[in-house]
């Protein structure tokens, strides 16, 4: 695995969440997974891996995610059969 995703894999599960997780870093894991993943015009990122899909409200003025979004990001590893220990 190359070493960009499995540091932002770690990122993704670290405990306390780690507040600089950029939306290029996600989609870049996502890509490299296999997933599918559209930006919206509506400001909405949708990401479908596995059979199982997410949406982020992601507003072009962020360029990092948030707590409740790198949560909702972990859940959906997880679902999907990925998880820290890569």
């Amino acid at each position: 695995m190359p070493r960009t995703i499995e540091t932002t894999l770690v990122m993704l599960f670290t405990h306390p969440i780690a507040p600089n997780i950029s939306r290029q870093e996600v989609s870049t894991l996502f890509t490299r997974l296999g997933a599918s993943v559209e930006t919206c015009s509506s400001g909405f990122i949708l990401i479908q891996l596995n059979a199982k899909s997410l949406t982020l409200n992601a507003s072009k003025s962020r360029i990092f995610f948030s707590n409740e979004q790198v949560l909702q990001i972990r859940e959906f590893l997880q679902s999907c059969g990925i998880c820290d220990q890569v």
